[in-house]
């Protein structure tokens, strides 16, 4: 951000995005040291491949399913489990 008063590229990048992070999508998860929530693992908890009354049962994949609603995402970077990735939406299917 050195450069965003002098250089209208950095400007213009920086102006017209969003950044969104999340530093802890499980804190369910983290705060009772389980990573399940409800015997339920967060990540198979959305709206993919399974019966609607099968998902969104945990506060993990609400919160993350209303930021998904909420923002059109073009681009989200991942650090989950040590893996680094740069995915999209339901990233796992064509």
């Amino acid at each position: 951000l050195t450069r965003y008063a002098t250089d209208d590229w950095v400007r213009r990048l920086v102006d017209t995005r969003m950044v969104l992070i999340s530093p802890m999508t499980n804190a369910v998860g983290s705060a009772t040291r389980r990573r399940d929530e409800l015997g339920i693992d967060p990540n198979r908890d959305f709206p993919f491949d399974q019966s609607a009354g099968s998902c969104m049962q945990t506060v993990t994949a609400r919160t993350v399913n209303e930021i998904y609603r909420a923002h059109l995402l073009q681009l989200v970077v991942t650090f989950h489990g040590g893996m680094q990735a740069i995915g999209y939406n339901w990233g796992a299917y064509p």
